[in-house]
């Protein structure tokens, strides 16, 4: 439908064109009722019978970050008009800094939160379809109106749909989820995965999933993973996991609600610049929790020694460290979290498991950026230091063993006998004359290294 400046829509006054696409056009408007501006969109074929249901739904949507539907005609919307650029007319300047790309994630988050909440699915989230305005306020435009708008396209690398032998295909290329790419229904995990190809590409500047073609789009989309290390080196393990779970091909294994993404990203905006500042949540993972625990062991330690080695009075220093958990793991095992510092205070151990494996000790050396695996002790369930900080003692069940960490193979030092085992998740201790104390049921066992114990 093409308009002239200063032609009339009904009550609309056409003011100059914004912009052109494969599917329409986009002009700005006066409402001349209202006085107010309005974005008017058309399209090149008339709206089908389902588009009054698909409208009347996405009208009743109420939300800051959501552009609002104020009218619609055979082949035209009515928005309101955003002043600003697109997202994808930011991210074409270069990848977005980590705190500003969390805030406009955290606010499109909570646009599509709004709108599962009434049983409205996007289909076609992408950078074109987010506005930012000059306050830094998001809008989140055509929620649903993919689907509602389209009976069918060619296929090229700027249209949003294609058809295919399984059905109609809505989304936009490099966007899409697996189940779009195959033509079958979709849900509100669309536009789960949609959300994490947008922040993946607000964090690195490009596409997840890029291809110079649609089919090569698709294939990846289909078959291969994002460059995880195009992620910038600071980017919160908390953002990684969650770029993970929303970019999960299985949808059964999906982020199943937008409004947990949402709080991922509240707490890694909230740890931006100062990690050790971050406030307790009863939503945060166990493993951030463990994090901001073996940080605060690790401070009294510090300042304990100071208080005591010290010869004459003076200011009180404490040092603070956070220890975030290995990449796809969290701290705790099936014991729960188990910390221990070393005697000289320069390193800490700690149990961690991933998802699909078993517990295993860590040493992160405290003048180190990232802890490191000691390799034989899968299905530890306690650490130990020993007195001269360079050995390790742990259970795994009904045997202690002793690992030198500077290389060797670990060797059984005590076995508990009879039921319940040695040590689960308990502590304990490695003294100088090589007597090994750890808690059994209510009570503690002493064993001498290289001694059998029997269970007291």
């Amino acid at each position: 439908m093409p308009f002239s400046v200063g032609e009339r829509l009904g009550p609309y006054e056409i003011l100059l064109p914004v912009g052109k696409g494969g599917m329409g056009e986009v002009w700005r408007a006066r409402d001349t009722r209202l006085n107010r501006e309005v974005a008017i969109k058309t399209f090149q074929a008339g709206f089908g019978g389902r588009f009054q249901k698909e409208a009347e739904a996405i009208a009743s949507l109420n939300h800051p970050n959501i552009c609002t539907l104020h009218d619609i005609g055979p082949n035209y919307l009515v928005m309101e008009y955003i002043e600003g650029p697109t997202l994808a007319e930011r991210i074409a300047r270069g990848a977005l800094p980590l705190d500003e790309a969390l805030t406009i994630a955290g606010q499109i988050a909570a646009a599509l939160e709004a709108a599962h909440d009434k049983s409205v699915v996007h289909r076609d989230l992408k950078p074109a379809n987010v506005k930012i305005r000059p306050d830094g306020a998001v809008k989140v435009l055509d929620f649903g109106l993919a689907k509602a708008t389209i009976e069918s396209a060619e296929l090229t690398q700027d249209s949003p749909t294609m058809l295919s032998a399984a059905g109609l295909i809505v989304g936009t290329t490099g966007y899409m989820s697996p189940e779009q790419a195959r033509g079958m229904q979709v849900d509100k995990r669309t536009d789960v995965w949609s959300f994490g190809s947008v922040l993946f590409e607000m964090l690195t500047g490009q596409a997840a999933f890029p291809g110079v073609t649609v089919s090569d789009s698709i294939a990846a989309i289909l078959r291969s993973d994002p460059d995880w290390k195009a992620l910038p080196s600071a980017t919160p393990n908390g953002i990684r996991r969650l770029l993970r779970r929303c970019l999960e091909r299985d949808r059964s294994r999906r982020l199943r609600d937008i409004g947990d993404a949402r709080l991922e990203i509240e707490d890694g905006l909230a740890g931006v610049g100062e990690p050790d500042q971050r406030p307790a949540t009863p939503h945060r993972s166990r493993a951030v929790w463990w994090s901001a625990s073996a940080a605060a062991v690790v401070a009294g330690v510090m300042s304990a020694g100071f208080w005591i080695l010290r010869d004459k009075p003076a200011e009180t220093v404490v040092t603070r460290l956070l220890i975030p958990p290995p990449e796809h793991a969290e701290f705790g095992g099936v014991f729960g979290g188990i910390t221990a510092i070393s005697p000289d205070g320069r390193r800490v151990g700690f149990l961690a498991r991933t998802d699909s494996g078993p517990s295993q000790i860590y040493i992160r050396s405290l003048d180190e950026p990232s802890p490191q695996a000691v390799a034989g002790t899968e299905g530890a369930r306690s650490i130990v230091w020993a007195t001269d900080s360079k050995s390790i003692a742990f259970t795994t069940g009904r045997d202690w063993k002793l690992l030198n960490l500077a290389g060797g193979e670990s060797r059984i030092i005590c076995t508990i006998s009879g039921p319940g085992g040695g040590g689960a998740g308990g502590g304990g201790s490695l003294n100088r004359n090589n007597v090994l104390l750890f808690p059994q049921g209510a009570r503690f066992t002493r064993c001498r290294v290289q001694e059998r114990c029997l269970r007291p």
